[in-house]
């Protein structure tokens, strides 16, 4: 089904048919041809591929709570892949084919959502007596559904890169990551209520595609959704859909020291003394 706007967002047809191609090559079997998350080799991948047609994802910068995608969170996906499960990166795919793949995946999930509404609609016959009509109509809807969302990405051009340093070299860093520990274990954000003992003991828990998921062992230092400074920002504010992780709002002062206590998180030598012995008890 065409739109006026699709163009705007790379979903010509050939764009998409260069897409398919590098799908095919690379994707399929794991996400299948429908983009179900069922292909071939799903049954040995934990977590399971995504399923697109839910219009779900998990690494968005979007605020509208949706869990729609920019072209960039699906960028990001495909260059860097997801540290802790099977989705590997393809940093070694030129950008002209992670954009061709990257519109391709918009397609499936767009063509998805529509798929699901118009089943949903179908079983009111009474109501719907034009499934072609019916079926142009759901795709203008989510079509304009994603599109408003585009204009919610959250602005990170702004974040400091935050890096983690030895705690015993500037006692402003120290009280920084002292402020950012104590807004992980405080009522504001309630981090510490899902991400037990700093994820190394979380309770497992369903995600939205029906998946046993623990949330991150945060002490590894292996984040799913990229371990920059803005990408922390970004789970942070926009939360993780599907996930169950909500959304936090924060001033940008405490949203920063959160981010630098987060970023420290892994190295004992990054924290201060208190907050080690907190994190780290058998560190002397």
């Amino acid at each position: 089904v065409e739109h006026p706007d699709a163009a705007r967002y790379g979903l010509t047809p050939e764009k998409l048919a260069a897409g398919s191609r590098v799908y095919k090559a690379h994707c399929v079997h794991c996400h299948g041809m429908t983009g179900d998350g069922r292909g071939p080799t799903s049954l040995w991948v934990y977590p399971h591929a995504r399923d697109f047609r839910q219009g779900q994802f998990k690494f968005v910068s979007t605020t509208s709570g949706q869990g729609w995608p920019t072209r960039s969170d699906l960028h990001r996906a495909v260059r860097r892949g997801v540290s802790g499960n099977s989705m590997p990166p393809f940093a070694l795919l030129s950008d002209e084919a992670i954009d061709d793949v990257t519109s391709y995946t918009l397609h499936l999930m767009l063509r998805g959502v529509m798929e699901y509404d118009l089943i949903r609609a179908a079983e009111d016959l009474e109501t719907v007596t034009n499934i072609k009509a019916e079926a142009h109509k759901k795709w203008i809807l989510r079509f304009a559904s994603w599109s408003a969302a585009q204009a919610t990405e959250l602005d990170v051009s702004r974040v400091p890169k935050l890096e983690p340093q030895h705690a015993d070299g500037d006692p402003a860093y120290a009280e920084r990551v002292r402020h950012g520990h104590d807004l992980f274990r405080g009522e504001v954000t309630g981090c510490i209520k899902c991400h037990a003992d700093y994820g190394r003991n979380s309770l497992y828990r369903y995600d939205v595609w029906g998946v046993a998921v623990k949330p991150a062992a945060l002490t590894e230092g292996r984040p799913r959704g990229g371990g920059d400074a803005a990408d922390y920002v970004r789970r942070i504010t926009c939360g993780i859909p599907g996930s169950g992780m909500p959304a936090a709002t924060l001033s940008e002062a405490d949203l920063h020291d959160l981010v630098l206590f987060l970023r420290a998180l892994p190295d004992p030598q990054h924290l201060p003394a208190d907050v080690r012995s907190a994190v780290y008890p058998e560190v002397k």
